[in-house]
């Protein structure tokens, strides 16, 4: 059984452990074509990537507001065609953004942990890293949305698994 402790540490910018940016990948591979198919106004680029750490972008607004009229959750639903079809391809979108961007992308860990010191395995379908250390800590860093599946906030966690039977491959 594994016991996962409360997150180390969380990043915001994900190009600060990754060879690349998540932001400038996702609009380009994801959100141009998502928003051509729901016939939305595309945001300006420059504008995407410095404001989709916030938890309102504006330049997002309309976007967020059709997926949450799509999220029987929300307090917004209307559950409209365009808004639920919205919603499912947005959380599609979310999975598969991820999933690809850690196929195509290296972890750079060297601020926080030596590379030499530690097995780094892929874990793509689930959105994640897993880092074991010599010393036998695990580590989990995963990769996902905090807001609105796509649509704000991309952000890293990295969390410290407690129990695991210990690699002796290092």
């Amino acid at each position: 059984m594994k016991l996962i402790k409360p997150n180390l540490f969380r990043i915001v910018y994900p190009n600060q452990i990754m060879n690349r940016s998540f932001e400038e990948y996702f609009y380009d591979t994801y959100l141009l074509a998502l928003f051509r198919e729901f016939h939305l106004s595309i945001p300006e680029r420059k504008c995407y990537i410095h404001s989709i750490h916030a938890s309102q972008p504006k330049c997002m607004k309309h976007a967020k507001l059709l997926y949450y009229q799509g999220c029987q959750e929300s307090n917004l639903f209307t559950g409209t065609n365009q808004s639920l079809d919205f919603y499912n391809r947005c959380n599609d979108l979310s999975r598969e953004s991820l999933t690809t961007y850690i196929q195509q992308s290296e972890l750079k860990l060297s601020n926080y942990i030596n590379p030499k010191e530690c097995i780094i395995l892929k874990c793509p379908k689930k959105c994640k890293y897993e880092v074991i250390t010599k010393m036998g800590t695990k580590m989990h860093i995963h990769f996902r949305w905090k807001e609105a599946n796509s649509l704000s906030y991309p952000i890293i966690q990295m969390q410290e698994c407690l129990q695991f039977r210990y690699y002796r491959g290092i």
